[in-house]
């Protein structure tokens, strides 16, 4: 049914966008749906901008050499022996790859919050509609559900990303550990130094994207509701 154009709920697939998420979301029993909204092109955006933080990492061109993961690099011998090779570079490369993933962590909570944004005016607009008769409550039901139902898709898409980059955090955090126990000299010192700011930077950007994340998790149920001033409204959307 389509409401405004806004909504065309019958026509939402049960498919998954991504089959790289698929088991994570069905373990906590999400089935992402296809967004038909006007906001799906903020919903591309933000499954765009997650994408880039959950695996721009991963096959990454690092000495020449494609891994299947990061792990594979920072907490393994290759990376030792680039720190014995040349410590400097091996530093920056450390240092780019926390800063990367901080720069796509932020762009994702930033997609996200745009998102969020969209889909709570569009929930206004359908209370909107249904206080002036445009459309019946189970219409307007069906809509606010298939809102919730998005959102909790999403979130836990955020979720998933944020728990891959935390997973990486830890193997920055290894390696720059590994760095401070064989830098010699104030210049290696303060390359270390660095390294050890950038980690600190992506995990407060961390904490705040997961505060944003828990606050729109929160806030579906009651924010894709239908007004409770319209309790008077008759099932079928006609004044009492």
């Amino acid at each position: 049914m389509l409401v405004r154009g806004k909504l065309l709920v019958g026509a939402l697939s049960a498919t998954l966008v991504l089959t790289g998420c698929k088991t994570a979301l069905e373990s906590v029993g999400i089935v992402e749906k296809e967004d038909t909204t006007v906001c799906a092109p903020q919903r591309d955006a933000f499954s765009d901008a997650v994408d880039l933080a959950q695996f721009t990492q991963e096959g990454s061109v690092i000495g020449g050499d494609i891994l299947r993961s990061i792990s594979e690099y920072y907490i393994g011998p290759v990376f030792t022996s680039a720190l014995e090779s040349n410590f400097s570079e091996a530093l920056t490369d450390l240092n780019q790859s926390i800063e990367e993933d901080t720069a796509n962590m932020t762009d994702a909570a930033v997609k996200l919050e745009v998102l969020h944004a969209c889909r709570v005016q569009l929930a206004a607009e359908i209370n909107s509609d249904l206080r002036a008769g445009r459309i019946t409550r189970t219409q307007a039901e069906a809509d606010m559900t298939t809102l919730r139902e998005l959102t909790e898709a999403d979130v836990a898409r955020a979720q998933e990303m944020l728990d891959d980059v935390q997973a990486r955090t830890g193997d920055f955090r290894v390696a720059s550990l590994e760095a401070k126990t064989k830098a010699r000299g104030a210049s290696q010192t303060r390359s270390v130094a660095q390294v050890e700011d950038a980690l600190v930077t992506n995990q407060a950007v961390y904490e705040d994207t997961q505060e944003e994340v828990q606050v729109v998790r929160a806030a579906a149920p009651s924010t894709f509701s239908l007004d409770a001033r319209l309790w008077w409204q008759h099932p079928l959307g006609l004044p009492v």
